[in-house]
């Protein structure tokens, strides 16, 4: 069994690499997904397009002192990045100024948010589905407010998890990257 999964990583070529600040990460087109008896360790592209997808729009939101705003949804425990679903209509950039707008009140211009990648984690609040984000940063100096289904907003040291639950996403991946990023420029 384990040489099976080696094989498939040998033979996985759809991971590429992204520069974001002199630091070469590698972009979310493998899937890791929970591992368990019997199941792939990989996930690929071409297996990516099922229905256990959702795809979101997400902001890295760095404030003035380089803190990260994360939000958590009304029900429940897991801090994550500010966004949401993308409509079928939408582009993923305008689907996070909407999403902005409905969760935060905060109103942003879609030309000002640098896109950062894709990346993709279990989602935190929908077992057995994974999140398929398409990032943005965005750098802000004004207040929020949660809305909607938001129930809370927290800004945190990207250095520590700001001791609070985070979700798969934001903890394994956006954290790790953010840092990654602060470190190449210092």
């Amino acid at each position: 069994m384990l040489n099976r999964y080696r094989e498939q990583a040998r033979s996985h070529r759809g991971c590429v690499s992204q520069k974001f600040f002199g630091v070469t990460t590698p972009r979310a087109h493998v899937i890791l997904a929970p591992f368990s008896q019997g199941q792939s360790l990989f996930m690929t592209p071409s297996s990516a397009t099922s229905p256990s997808i959702i795809r979101i729009a997400a902001a890295l939101l760095i404030g003035p002192d380089g803190r990260t705003l994360l939000v958590r949804k009304r029900g429940t425990e897991a801090f994550m990045q500010p966004g949401g679903k993308i409509e079928a209509h939408e582009q993923p950039v305008h689907a996070l100024a909407r999403e902005l707008e409905e969760e935060l009140g905060l109103a942003i211009n879609p030309a000002h948010a640098t896109y950062l990648g894709q990346f993709s984690a279990p989602a935190a609040n929908e077992p057995g589905f994974v999140v398929q984000a398409e990032l943005f940063q965005l750098t802000i100096d004004s207040d929020v407010s949660p809305a909607a289904e938001i129930e809370e907003v927290r800004w945190i040291d990207p250095g520590t998890d700001g001791d609070v639950t985070l979700a798969p996403l934001t903890r394994d991946l956006i954290l790790p990257f953010y840092r990654a990023s602060l470190n190449a420029i210092a």
